[in-house]
Order: structure tokens, then C-alpha cells, then sequence
């Protein structure tokens, strides 16, 4: 009895053995579902690498980067041809006026002009204001380039992110974490552009017044007849 029980639970008399049944999934929950294993998503936050500060090394092999700028007040007879002058002859050293006002230019000069564009000015006119400032921007320009190549990078995984959304959602959230990095990347690009601009030519703030005429003496002379003035006209006409 036992044994016809068994052939016919495995299908009848000609099967041969019966198919072992597949283990049971885990169940978690209410006991109706199984278990699905869900994959971490990688946020923005671990995709962006955090700003790293250049080391030694990096700044001493690195050309120095330096701004300069200066304002200028000179004083002439000739106010209008005085300007008119220093913006010709700073043309003259590659300089380019940015702005022109009444007695005032701001003229942008190769920074390799910078001292022959000041000793020309001062050849040009009296130069009584002469405000000469600069500043290092080596480390600047460094940290700049370094976290650009690291957003660059960080923008390419995001990328990866992208083209393994799944979903409407997930493709959506990626594609603004892809936006911000990107904004990120042209700041920091813009503010390296600026840099490099300033450091290649330098503004000069010109200014040009009037220049009080000196008084000229008032020549004290004696009167010819002084006893005119003493006795009066009237005393030597003729009546």
C-alpha cells in the first residue's frame, strides 16, 4: 500500500522519480511577500568629493600669480590733451581704455607694461596721487584648478548614475544632482577665467585736473613825478 501511494503521488506508475521541490523563499512582513534585496543608491553628496586644500608641493611648483592695479592723479594746464595723451601713448603699449569720462579713464595694460605705462604717465603730466597695489593669487588659482578637476570627475560618475536610472523618478533626482555639479563647475571655471585675466593685464584709474597758473609778481614801480602827486595838476597847468 505504501508503495502504490508513492507512484501515484509522483504521477502514476511510469514516472521514475519524483522532482524535488525548490526550497522555500524567506518571508518577510505580513508572510505574503519574499524577501527583495534593494541595491544602495548612490547620493550626491558621496558621488561630489569635498574641496581639498593644495599641498606644499603643489604651490612651490607652481608659477607665482600676481594682480596689480593702480590709481593715478595728475594735474596739467591742459587737462583734455593731457588724458588724450596718456590714453595714446598706453594704446601705443597695448593698453585698451575701458571706460572714459570727463577727466578720468580706467585703461587696462599688459602687466608686462605695467612700470613703463607708470613712468610715462608721470613724463605726461605732474603726478601728485600714485596708489600702487598688488596681491598674490597663486594659492587661489591653485585650489580653483584642483577642484574643478575633481567636480570634472564627479560629473562623470553622475553621468554613470544617468544612464543606470531606471526610472522616471530616479532619472529626474540624477539629472538635477547633474545640474547642480555642473553649475558648480562653470562658478569656479568663471572665477579662474577672471584670475587669469587680471593677472595678464592690470587697470590703471586715471585722472586728470587743472593745474593752478602761478600768480604772476606785481612789479611795484615808482611814480615818474611824485611831486605831481604832491602839489597837485592844478599847480602847474597854466591858468
Amino acid at each position: 500500500m505504501l508503495v502504490l501511494f508513492a507512484v501515484l503521488a509522483c504521477g502514476g506508475l511510469d514516472t521514475k522519480l519524483c522532482a524535488e521541490e525548490p526550497p522555500p523563499l524567506p518571508i518577510v512582513g505580513n508572510g505574503m511577500e519574499p524577501e527583495v534585496l534593494v541595491e544602495p543608491v548612490e547620493t550626491l553628496e558621496e558621488t561630489v568629493a569635498p574641496p581639498v586644500a593644495p599641498t606644499a608641493d603643489a604651490l612651490s611648483a607652481t608659477t607665482r600669480a600676481r594682480t596689480r592695479q593702480a590709481t593715478i592723479a595728475v594735474r596739467s594746464f591742459t587737462p583734455e590733451q593731457t588724458l588724450e595723451a596718456i590714453v595714446a601713448n598706453l594704446s601705443e603699449l597695448g593698453g585698451t581704455v575701458q571706460s572714459s569720462n570727463t577727466g578720468s579713464a580706467r585703461i587696462y595694460v599688459p602687466d608686462t607694461a605695467f612700470e613703463e605705462a607708470l613712468a610715462t604717465i608721470n613724463k605726461l603730466g605732474e603726478v601728485v596721487v600714485e596708489d600702487v597695489s598688488s596681491e598674490d593669487v597663486t594659492l587661489e588659482r591653485v585650489t580653483l584648478q584642483a577642484r574643478i578637476q575633481e567636480l570634472e570627475a564627479s560629473r562623470q560618475r553622475v553621468k554613470g548614475m544617468l544612464a543606470k536610472s531606471t526610472t522616471v523618478t530616479d532619472s529626474l533626482a540624477v539629472e538635477r544632482d547633474l545640474q547642480q555639479v555642473t553649475q558648480e563647475i562653470e562658478t569656479n571655471q568663471g572665477r579662474l577665467n577672471y584670475l587669469d585675466s587680471r593677472v595678464r593685464s592690470a587697470p590703471l584709474d586715471v585722472s586728470v585736473s587743472m593745474q593752478a597758473r602761478p600768480q604772476a609778481e606785481t612789479l611795484r614801480r615808482g611814480r615818474p613825478f611824485e611831486w605831481v602827486a604832491q602839489y597837485g595838476l592844478e599847480a602847474i597847468l597854466p591858468r
